[in-house]
């Protein structure tokens, strides 16, 4: 037998008894909650999913055969669970993610529909329209929305 041989034999020894050594033990305390009752009580579906993974690597089912039945990969499962281990429920919530900074911050949206509603309040005939509500929102707010734009802000504070 070659060196190259042996070499190659002897690594592919190594890995699999690496592979073995490499399995996760998966563990829980035995007073934990009951994933499945609480996947059925979620609205997330997304947390539903994490919840039915957590309940079936309670009940002893391998990651990779978990990951296959929820449709996700091993490495998401082992996320949860470890999400899971560090900040118990809590860890399974949706993390904020990036996205585009509102022209209207949140803290100043409250200002902005007491503002629409003191302008409603100086109108002595007709509505205020939503050109009106625009120019309200650029000029004290610095907030340039454009014609549609502003309706699906007022819809999204539940004023319109």
């Amino acid at each position: 037998m070659t060196f190259v041989k042996k070499y190659v034999k002897t690594i592919k020894k190594i890995f699999k008894q690496k592979k073995v050594e490499m399995k996760r033990e998966i563990k829980f305390n035995e007073d934990c909650c009951d994933f499945f009752k609480l996947s059925k009580k979620e609205s997330n579906p997304l947390k539903r999913t994490r919840l039915i993974a957590l309940g079936q690597l309670k009940q002893g089912i391998r990651i990779t055969k978990v990951a296959a039945l929820v449709g996700v990969d091993r490495h998401a499962v082992g996320r949860w669970y470890n999400a899971f281990k560090a900040n118990g429920l809590a860890g399974l919530d949706d993390k904020p993610r990036p996205g585009r900074v509102p022209k209207l911050a949140r803290e100043r949206e409250f200002d902005f529909l007491k503002q629409i509603e003191a302008l409603q309040n100086t109108r002595s005939g007709g509505r205020i329209t939503g050109y009106d509500i625009q120019k309200l929102a650029k000029d004290a707010f610095d907030a340039d929305y454009a014609d549609d734009t502003i309706y699906t802000v007022l819809k999204r504070l539940n004023f319109s």
